[in-house]
């Protein structure tokens, strides 16, 4: 049999730690892999470093695309540094870390598609349920694990 694995969208803040504990017990528990994805939708992108390098757009081709291949590597660092210091070590579990850019309903259900993901789990805010999390819950063709803050 075939062990899909578990995803985790998380937005890198305190709401999501509990909803990271939940996703790497439940990949433990399987033993199946865990992917954690951060969305980085377009009012999220800080410009600051993109400004800070603005000068090397104008230089070849390659030069910009390497200065896009650091800010993504930089994100992906952060994203696992998050998960070590926030949720803890995944020791035992096979994880992965992604980033990617657009609406975190649609990118959520399109990676998640596209790994066959088992679940998606994601945080919320306790007693909140947001308008990206109910589009993302009413378009799942999966489950999808909800955790409250401080779960």
């Amino acid at each position: 049999m075939d062990v899909r694995p578990v995803l985790l969208a998380t937005d890198l803040t305190d709401t999501t730690a509990a909803a990271g504990r939940v996703a790497l017990d439940h990949a433990r528990t399987r033993g199946a892999p865990l992917v954690v994805l951060h969305v980085v939708g377009s009012a999220q992108l800080d410009p600051a470093p993109i400004a800070a390098h603005r000068y090397r757009l104008h230089e070849p081709e390659d030069a910009a695309r390497d200065l896009v291949a650091d800010l993504e590597r930089e994100r992906l660092t952060a994203i696992r540094d998050w998960f070590h210091e926030v949720v803890g070590d995944p020791d035992g579990v096979s994880a992965s870390y992604e980033l990617a850019f657009g609406d975190l309903p649609e990118v959520v259900h399109a990676v998640a598609d596209e790994l066959g993901a088992d679940e998606v789990v994601v945080g919320a805010r306790a007693g909140s349920v947001g308008r990206k999390l109910s589009r993302l819950i009413s378009a799942a063709t999966r489950p999808v694990v909800v955790v409250p803050e401080g779960a």
